[in-house]
């Protein structure tokens, strides 16, 4: 009976192997889903070179507009200590003004008496006359040179002041067209970004569909291996039989291991090594805060009216774009006249951070948050003249340190 099965069999998997042959054959090589690989990820280095080239043109309008706005800060804080120098010597020019205008009246009184006549019988009332006469004269003398000392004074000031305001003018129109160029270049870096990230998602789709064919031309060609060696372990095992047919083997009795009393059976026990659990790594650096395209410069120190001067790193970007938490920690929302709608966050490790100029707060409330986890979204409360994020570092909670290195490594 073996002998009429076996051609049977052999003609089973020989039909099998050729189906799996033939489809093999009907399918592509894979060459289409390379290219189209290949197209993608030309798309993706196309549409990372122009997000290159437009933040590029963004940080070099965001750099034109900080320095416009320092150079401003600087003028306004001239004409602030000026306005105060112009005070002082209109103040010394009345006083001047006042004391040469009572002498002149006092001396033309005293022309309108007439001339005195000497005392003859008082030589010394006489001398006395003449002296406190002469020191009037040189009181009238003094307070001449003080008026036009100070008048001097006050015009070069006022001269400084019409220059000073006239360059005001010219900054503030030169603010609005930097304005307007950093935010026709955020527009077009939010555009080119999605296109980019559009393009990424097209490359990962590509790269799936290559891996997956190429998952399915090895699972192929495994069945066929398969198949054959099916074939090939039928066939030897049908030469076995045949071979054991012709000659059977001579019956060996078989003997069954004794058994002491008492002796315990002992089965092999399977053992396993515990696989060991790495840790959760903990977050050591940061993550970028501004969540959306943004440009900016190194402004810290940066002067500002009233004495101040600027304590941390503004980053423009467009209204409403998201701000996160730069490190995992507890965040609280504080607002001031200044800044606007602010908030700390204070770290796990006792860092703090603070953003301001929000255009409102991601309903998180105060407290713990991960790192990443969106806090509030860019905005121009306060003070701030254009829409972007003013963010400062202060280590330890202490003093605020230059947070811009690590900003431009992070962002």
């Amino acid at each position: 009976m073996f002998w009429l099965d076996y051609p049977l069999i052999t003609v089973k998997f020989a039909v099998f192997l050729l189906a799996v042959l033939v489809t093999a054959l009907l399918v592509p090589a894979g060459a289409g889903a390379q290219d189209d690989v290949s197209v993608a990820r030309a798309a993706v280095q196309a549409a990372q070179a122009d997000v290159d080239a437009a933040q590029q043109a963004a940080n070099l309008a965001a750099e034109r507009y900080f320095a416009a706005i320092d150079q401003l800060e600087f003028i306004n804080v001239e004409i602030a200590e000026i306005e105060t120098e112009i005070a002082s010597a209109s103040a010394v020019v009345a006083d001047a003004t006042s004391s040469v205008r009572d002498l002149v009246v006092s001396q033309y009184v005293d022309t309108m008496k007439g001339p005195q006549s000497v005392d003859l019988d008082n030589i010394n009332r006489h001398a006395r006359g003449r002296a406190l006469t002469r020191i009037a004269a040189n009181v009238y003398a003094d307070s001449v040179d003080i008026y036009r000392a100070a008048r001097d004074i006050l015009t070069d000031l006022e001269q400084r002041q019409s220059q000073l305001r006239g360059e005001q003018e010219s900054l503030v129109a030169e603010l609005d067209a930097s304005q307007i160029e950093a935010n026709d270049n955020l527009e077009l870096l939010t555009e080119l970004t999605a296109t980019l990230q559009t393009e990424l998602d097209r490359a990962e789709e590509a790269e799936r569909l290559r891996l997956e064919e190429e998952a399915r031309k090895a699972a192929e060609e495994a069945a066929r291996i398969a198949a054959e060696q099916e074939v090939q372990r039928q066939a030897e095992a049908a030469r076995i039989a045949a071979e054991q047919a012709a000659n059977p083997p001579t019956p060996v009795p078989v003997v069954q291991p004794t058994k002491t009393p008492g002796q315990p059976t002992t089965e092999p026990q399977e053992t396993s090594t515990p696989v060991p659990t790495s840790p959760p790594v903990a977050a050591t650096g940061w993550v970028c805060p501004v969540a959306g395209p943004t440009s900016f410069i190194d402004s810290w120190g940066a002067p500002r009216v009233s004495g101040r001067w600027h304590k941390g790193t503004d980053m423009m970007a467009n209204t409403g774009t998201p701000v996160v938490a730069v490190v995992s920690g507890t965040v609280e929302h504080r607002g001031n006249s200044v800044g606007g709608l602010s908030a700390h966050l204070m770290s796990d490790t006792g860092d703090r951070y603070y953003y301001t100029h929000l255009d409102g707060y991601e309903n998180v409330g105060a407290g713990w948050v991960a790192q990443g986890t969106v806090i509030g979204y860019v905005g121009m409360t306060g003070n701030a003249p254009v829409p972007h994020l003013h963010f400062e570092f202060h280590p330890g909670n202490g003093d605020p340190i230059n947070p811009y290195p690590t900003l431009i490594a992070t962002c």
